[in-house]
């Protein structure tokens, strides 16, 4: 029995079923640089009438991680849906993952205090220098 490998177009149509990944912009660490805009080759991400970006369509995006891999204050991610995100933004929700608090992001774990416990990002090394 020989295996069938799929062809790109059907590889295609299995991709285009899966939900759109949940992309997330936290307003308080984004500068507004548009460089997440800019490295997007599908045009998933968009600049607002005040320079800060957001998500124009989240069925374009290719999952490819150049806004996130490229953004120099790590202030946007990729993750896939959960199941019960599918369904769509929650009641009220206009699809910008706003940052109220202007620092860690909704699912950072808090002390009960208020304060965060989200560990500084790390910096990631470019090329070969130490």
């Amino acid at each position: 029995m020989t295996m069938v490998r799929p062809s790109a177009k059907q590889q295609k149509l299995e991709k285009k079923k899966s939900p759109p990944p949940r992309i997330d912009i936290f307003k308080g660490w984004c500068k507004g640089c548009g460089i997440c805009v800019a490295f997007c080759p599908k045009k998933a991400l968009a600049l607002d009438e005040t320079g800060a970006p957001y998500v124009k369509d989240p069925s374009l995006c290719g999952r490819c991680g150049l806004c996130e891999l490229r953004c120099p204050d790590f202030a946007i991610t990729i993750a896939e849906q959960r199941d019960d995100e599918a369904a769509g933004p929650p009641e009220g929700a206009d699809g910008r993952a706003e940052d109220a608090g202007g620092g860690a992001p909704a699912s950072a774990a808090s002390g009960g205090n208020g304060q965060t416990s989200l560990p500084a990002p790390a910096r990631r090394r470019r090329g070969g220098a130490p």
